[in-house]
Formats: structure tokens, C-alpha cells, sequence
């Protein structure tokens, strides 16, 4: 994350008076371990029975962000803050909980190393789905990810 996305982010945080909410900084991650980390980060969040048809629903809670090589743990609020919808976002110490939660746990099964301390949470709750029953959930995320168009694809949208 540039200084610049971590002073805008922490100036969002503090006109919110949530400074202390900040994303979770994490050591570098080689390609393989970063896959592990999106891959499980998928199958970490709140719970929830579709309406339509009563499976269990899984929303996803957290996300790892690569900016500059630097990597952090964000609660899905912080990527809409960093999106500039401060005014529709409000992150809550239970937010802030869940992140701390899924950093703390991928810490322990050792696909991550946090920099510095984990701050003192509350407990909260947080449904982790085993690997070999993720087919029997339907995976959700508040927040997608984006990729920016390759040039070539960009350029083919030329018309003569």
C-alpha cells in the first residue's frame, strides 16, 4: 500500500473517529503462498441461508491487498473507503474484529506473518469452511477485486 492510499485511508478513518481500525500489515507473500491466502480468505466470513433456495452462504469478510510490495489484511469496508465511499461506509470494531480474527488465524496456520503486534480484540464470530466442504457452500463477496485491462485489449477497441 503507497503512503499515499495509507494517509488517505487513515485520514477516512479518522473523520469516522476509527483510527484505530486500520488494515493489518503482513510480510511479503512468494506467488504461492499469496494463492493460498486469497484461496482461503474465500472460505472465511459470516454466515448466512440464502432465501431462495435455504443453502448456507458464505460472505466473504476479508481480502489481502498488494500494493507496492506491501500486503495487508482489509475488511471488505476498507477497500470501499479506499474506494472513495466514505459516506455509504461504516466500518465497525466488529468489522475490525473479523479482520484481526482472519489475520491471527492465517498467523497460526502459518501462511502469514503479521509485522508488529496483532491488536486486543473482542471475540466475535466468524464461520471457517473446511477446504473439502466448499463445494457444499455458495461462496459471496461484497467486494470484487479488479484487474486494469491489459493494453492489447484496450487497443483492440480501435475502429477504422
Amino acid at each position: 500500500m503507497t503512503t499515499d492510499i495509507l494517509n488517505k485511508l487513515t485520514t477516512t478513518l479518522e473523520a469516522q473517529g476509527k483510527a484505530e481500525l486500520k488494515p493489518i500489515e503482513i510480510e511479503t507473500l512468494d506467488k504461492d503462498k499469496f494463492l493460498q491466502v486469497v484461496e482461503s480468505l474465500t472460505r472465511m466470513g459470516v454466515k448466512s441461508v440464502s432465501q431462495n433456495d435455504g443453502k448456507d452462504v458464505l460472505w466473504q469478510s476479508a481480502h489481502l491487498l498488494h500494493k507496492k510490495g506491501r500486503y495487508f489484511i482489509c475488511h471488505f469496508k476498507h477497500l470501499f473507503l479506499l474506494d472513495g465511499k466514505a459516506d455509504k461506509t461504516v466500518l465497525t470494531e466488529e468489522d475490525f474484529n473479523r479482520t484481526v480474527c482472519v489475520a491471527s488465524l492465517l498467523q497460526k496456520w502459518g501462511l502469514v506473518k503479521v509485522v508488529g503486534e496483532l491488536p486486543e480484540t473482542k471475540k466475535t464470530t466468524l464461520t471457517i469452511i473446511p477446504f473439502k466442504d466448499k463445494s457444499n457452500w455458495v461462496l459471496k463477496t461484497k467486494y470484487s477485486m479488479s484487474k486494469p485491462k491489459a493494453k492489447t485489449e484496450q487497443a483492440e477497441t480501435v475502429t477504422e
